[in-house]
């Protein structure tokens, strides 16, 4: 399903993705984050297949969003005179990306030993999780936290990518328009 969902997914907007680079670059981070909600509703057990294919068919959409985003992104970092800096900004990033996987995995370790931890010595640190509903209910909070962290750290961090070319029809409306009626370019 995933693979099949990822040529669709290129086969209809590779032709946008460098002209709006940040916007389909969210996309893809909005995606992965339904993907894992969806995951987590897998393991309740109704409907496991279903969602577990859906969960897929979104993570191939992000693989293709973000992947695509990266490298029109990679592309306008890298001078156009000097085609070795094109790979030496795309090692960078996935340097950059590396060291962040490692830091999360690193906290979610962190996270699962105290949770284990404390769990052991009931009352004392966490309130007792013995009950499925009260588990669920903080993996649910846990989780909803964490993606809205995920999603607003994504949008700032988007926002503070300036990219200077007009690139999809979008802006170059919107400068169009600000040139009819200040009779200036933006």
């Amino acid at each position: 399903v995933g693979a099949i969902c990822s040529l669709m997914t290129t086969g209809r907007v590779s032709n946008f993705l460098s002209g709006d680079a940040r916007r389909f670059r969210f996309l893809g981070d909005i995606l992965v984050d339904i993907a894992l909600f969806l995951e987590l509703l897998a393991v309740r057990g109704n409907a496991i297949l279903i969602l577990l294919c859906a969960a897929s068919a979104l993570k191939a959409g992000c693989g293709v969003l973000a992947g695509g985003a990266n490298a029109a992104i990679t592309a306008y970092f890298a001078s156009s005179t000097n085609r070795a800096d094109f790979a030496e900004v795309t090692a960078k990033t996935n340097a950059i990306t590396t060291i962040s996987g490692l830091i999360g995995l690193a906290l979610s370790l962190f996270a699962t030993f105290f949770v284990v931890w404390a769990q052991q010595r009931p009352g004392k640190y966490l309130p007792s999780l013995q009950n499925s509903v009260i588990k669920r209910r903080a993996s649910l909070t846990c989780y909803l936290v964490l993606t809205i962290t995920h999603l607003v750290s994504c949008a700032a961090g988007l926002r503070l990518l300036r990219l200077n070319f007009i690139g999809c029809l979008r802006r170059f409306r919107l400068l169009f328009f600000s040139f009819q009626k200040n009779n200036q370019c933006l």
